[in-house]
């Protein structure tokens, strides 16, 4: 028989339907209920605070989530009553908006739980002008706003097993099962395709990690009790980024060139692709006892077959330099494994001391509130963003301006529904112009579809009773497309609050249309600000993004060669210098995608763009499967030799570097490398009878590929801005597809 947490992991996406019943329970309740009593219109809005307090529940530590909702019992209803009270006077109103705008765009600074908040209560103002037409008084507006952000904190404590409690288990199992779909295509990676969806699941991986860490950071001193502390969840997460970097290791071996001949060879062979799905399954059962909450791993079967492999690469005897190699490769590839099987191994001693009884009913964990820690983070925060440069302090104008404006027209022109058009800049304006436009088509989709949805209703359903009971299941299907599937989530409360506030005023259906031309409108608005009120565009960054990812890969690889060339091991040094290396190339990668949903290109080459964030990427992937050969003596290559083309690799690297950060830079030449490069391969002829010929086999092809890479890169940071264009003999296009990974 199931238990509870295997019936919540059960679910499609198990914590967001724990959300959305949470938040369908917070809202639905005190709508039917008061209702029944004959206080429907106390209850309405007791159901507002319920939803702002619900959507404005994004996740966070444990202390910082009850801090929030402590924060929103108090701000939700003064922000009613200041929109109640401004409403009146329409200078008043686009005076407060504007200040309220500029605190909801500097919010971010205290990070995203208070910018929820920020935003929440930018929405509670809104709703606050368009009660003021009501005969409510402020007093019970404001009160049972009040009420309703108390009854969601109340649930919330009730529910403290669900999600979002459960926030760091959760993102960490995401990080395994990520980890599991790169180890799949490791196994499967045989051309220029697989190559792109494996990276496009090591990006996942990284992104995935970085939240994690961040997630983590923040636990300190948040939760009381041994079993769950922040050191073993770095453990898991530590567990999950080493897995998922002996992931691309196996795939830089590559494929088996051919089916061998030599039956021992074929055992081995199928052994290595049973050992790497029994690991493959061990890893995806670790994400799922994370998610269920209790549990843990079974070891034996991936023992088992490493073991077996193991024995049959002892057996195999090579007749000719292709099973030599081939050879050599599965076993560098079960040393992968077993690196892979270790970390599981501690994964599991961790889950053993990690789940306890504050994951149960009977012993709830509650979290003590450490206000002054948030301040003090927030205000060094502000002191920083508090720039001309920084992008927050311009999102904030910016948000500041456009919202006054809508709220302006709306108050002084009196529009019946015109807080639709400052609602839909507040939610639509974001700091990145890419995210803006996103936003905007997201939210216009989604309202157009609510309002049309919510006329359909008023038609076939005249019946004001019946329409209490639509509220709650549409407000289950807010919550739980808000997060991931934005304009579903839109299309769900857009229908929701129309029929709330026809509820509370009566209006016709007929009227509900008008709103369609209102949210387009501020779309309109939020997308003009973003393009002509002082925008930072990637363009302008991309540059020093790619200088910072190839600084980052330079000093990784120092650490690599250093530790090759002494002798050394992969010190905790080396790896924090290769994920430093792996997140700026996430960061590259994601400054690409911003820059390409950008209207205009002017002075980058769009080319030179794709080509540095595709080359940085294998870059930093082959010195990482370099790296798999430390702690073993180097006996392939001369000493002095392979010093020689180190200081030249990270000579170019440098160069390239200060020369996309500094105009005036000198033009980086790579003529050194190649010459470096040129003698090191004479230096280390193929010799089929050597004694270091399985090393030679290895490491041979990845000194090439990163050769390769650092040749494509050069033209890409020459090309990458037009006006730095110094000749055109210093174009050259990329190497062939054979030539790299």
């Amino acid at each position: 028989m199931r238990t509870r947490h295997e019936w919540i992991s059960a679910l499609p996406d198990a914590l967001q339907t724990a959300k959305a019943v949470r938040g369908m329970f917070a809202i639905g309740v005190p709508l039917l209920a008061f209702h029944a009593v004959g206080h429907s219109s106390f209850g309405l809005l007791i159901g507002i605070g319920a939803l702002l307090g619900t959507l404005g529940d994004v996740g966070n530590s444990y202390r910082g989530r009850m801090l929030t909702l402590m924060l929103a019992c108090v701000l939700l209803p003064l922000s009613v009553a200041l929109g109640g009270i401004l409403m009146h006077h329409w200078w008043a109103a686009t005076l407060g908006m504007a200040g309220l705008g500029f605190v909801i765009g500097m919010s971010r600074s205290f990070g995203q739980h208070i910018a929820a908040l920020g935003m929440t209560s930018g929405i509670a103002f809104l709703i606050g002008t368009a009660l003021a037409a009501t005969p409510i008084p402020l007093f019970e507006q404001s009160g049972a706003v009040a009420l309703g952000a108390a009854w969601a904190l109340l649930l919330a404590l009730s529910a403290w097993s669900l999600h979002p409690y459960k926030r760091y288990e959760h993102e960490l199992a995401q990080c395994f099962s990520e980890a599991a779909a790169l180890l799949h295509g490791a196994a499967c990676c045989a051309n220029r395709a697989d190559e792109a969806v494996l990276m496009r699941h090591y990006q996942a991986l990284r992104q995935k990690i970085e939240q994690t860490r961040a997630a983590i950071g923040t636990i300190d001193g948040a939760i009381d009790g041994s079993r769950f502390s922040p050191p073993r969840l770095f453990l898991l997460t530590r567990a999950a980024a080493r897995i998922g970097a002996s992931a691309v290791s196996l795939a830089e071996l590559g494929p088996e060139p051919h089916a061998p001949d030599n039956p021992a060879l074929q055992s081995a062979l199928r052994a290595y692709h049973q050992a790497i799905d029994g690991i493959r399954e061990t890893v995806l059962q670790l994400g799922q006892v994370l998610e269920q909450g209790r549990g843990n791993i079974d070891l034996e079967a991936s023992t088992r077959q490493l073991n077996t492999l193991r024995a049959q690469l002892a057996d195999v005897q090579p007749g000719n330099s292709g099973e030599l190699e081939l050879q050599t490769r599965l076993e560098q590839a079960r040393q992968l494994l077993e690196r892979i099987r270790q970390h599981l191994l501690n994964a599991s001693e961790t889950l053993t001391q990690l789940f306890g009884p504050e994951h149960g009913w009977a012993e709830r964990l509650l979290p003590r509130v450490y206000l002054l820690d948030l301040l003090q983070r927030g205000r060094s925060a502000l002191r920083s963003n508090f720039d001309r440069h920084s992008l927050l302090l311009r999102h904030a104008a910016r948000l500041s301006l456009t919202s006054a404006l809508g709220i302006l027209v709306y108050t002084l022109f009196k529009l019946p529904d015109g807080l639709w058009i400052p609602l839909t800049v507040l939610v639509i304006l974001q700091p990145e112009f890419s995210d803006t436009r996103g936003r905007a088509l997201q939210r216009s989709l989604g309202t157009l579809a609510g309002v049309l949805f919510a006329g359909i209703l008023f038609i076939l359903v005249p019946d004001d009773s019946i329409i209490r009971w639509l509220l709650v299941p549409l407000i289950f299907f807010t919550v739980w497309f808000w997060q991931d599937r934005y304009a579903w989530g839109v299309a769900f409360l857009t229908p929701f609050i129309i029929l709330l506030l026809h509820l509370l005023a009566a209006n016709t259906y007929t009227e509900i249309f008008a709103r369609i031309a209102y949210t387009l409108g501020g779309a309109a608005l939020a997308m003009g600000a973003a393009y002509v009120l002082w925008p930072i565009w990637q363009r302008e960054r991309l540059p020093m993004q790619v200088s910072k990812a190839l600084r980052a890969n330079r000093n990784f690889a120092q650490a690599v060669f250093d530790g090759l060339l002494a002798g050394g091991t992969f010190d905790q040094h080396t790896h924090e210098l290769r994920r430093l290396s792996e997140l700026e190339a996430v960061n590259l990668e994601l400054s690409r995608q911003s820059f390409c949903a950008e209207p205009a290109h002017r002075g980058i080459d769009v080319t030179a763009v794709t080509s540095a964030t595709l080359y940085n990427n294998r870059l930093a992937r082959h010195l990482n499967a370099v790296a798999g050969h430390l702690g073993t003596p180097l006996r392939a290559y001369p000493e002095h030799t392979l010093r020689i083309w180190t200081k030249a690799l990270l000579t170019t690297l440098d160069q390239m570097s200060a020369y996309l950060e500094n105009p005036g830079a000198e033009q980086p030449d790579i003529s050194a490398f190649e010459t470096a490069h040129s003698a090191l391969c004479d230096a280390a002829p193929f010799d089929p009878d050597a004694h270091d010929l399985g090393q030679q086999l290895l490491l041979e092809p990845l000194l090439r590929k990163i050769a390769t890479d650092l040749t494509a890169l050069y033209p890409a940071c020459l090309n990458l801005l037009v006006d730095k264009h110094k000749a055109k003999s210093t174009r050259s296009k990329p190497p062939a597809a054979s030539d790299s990974a």
